[in-house]
C-alpha cells in the first residue's frame, strides 16, 4: 500500500474513533433520561405502577433500554472498524 493511500486508511480510522467517542455521547446521555425515568417509576405507587401511566412509563423506559443496548452494539461495531483500518494503515 502506498503512503497516500495508508493516510487515507489513517484518517479514516480516526474518524471512525471519532464515531465511538459521539455513541458513547449518546449512550451516556440516553442512560441518564432511562435513569430518571426509572426513578420516576420506582417512586409510583405499585396501583399507579400496574395502571395506564406505569405501564406508558415502563414501556418507554424498555425502549430506552432497547436503544441504549443498540448503541452498544454500534459502538462495538466502530471499534472493530477503527482497530482494523489502524491496523491495515500500520502494515
Amino acid at each position: 500500500m502506498n503512503n497516500q493511500t495508508k493516510n487515507k486508511v489513517s484518517k479514516l480510522s480516526e474518524r471512525c474513533g471519532s464515531i465511538v467517542d459521539l455513541i458513547e455521547e449518546l449512550k451516556e446521555e440516553i442512560e441518564h433520561i432511562k435513569d430518571s425515568m426509572q426513578e420516576r417509576y420506582d417512586n409510583m405507587t405499585e396501583r399507579i405502577q400496574e395502571g395506564d401511566k406505569g405501564d406508558e412509563l415502563q414501556s418507554e423506559i424498555d425502549k430506552f433500554e432497547s436503544i441504549i443496548s443498540a448503541l452498544e452494539q454500534a459502538g462495538e461495531e466502530a471499534m472493530t472498524a477503527k482497530d482494523d483500518l489502524n491496523e491495515i494503515s500500520e502494515n
